[in-house]
């Protein structure tokens, strides 16, 4: 039986990500070390630059400048602790 080296659950709102290698004392691999790498990154932020790849592809460079301006703005905003009303 295969043991998950990548484990997640939602306690009090939040995910929790449990990077396990017990056969090997937890030694992190390449699998873990990304695991670790995403899971340290702020969700919002990463869904931004993910909205900004996608749109890339149709966008003029122009409107990628506008785009990416809008989203840093908006990561801004969030990073702050502001909330939308």
């Amino acid at each position: 039986m295969e043991i998950a080296l990548v484990l997640t659950e939602i306690r009090d709102g939040h995910r929790v990500v449990t990077l396990q290698r017990s056969d090997r004392l937890n030694a992190f691999n390449a699998e873990l070390h990304a695991a670790g790498h995403f899971a340290a990154q702020p969700t919002a932020g990463l869904a931004l630059i993910k909205q900004a790849r996608d749109a890339s592809d149709s966008n003029s460079l122009d409107q990628q400048f506008d785009l990416e301006c809008k989203l840093q703005v908006l990561w801004r905003f969030e990073r702050s602790g502001s909330r939308f009303a």
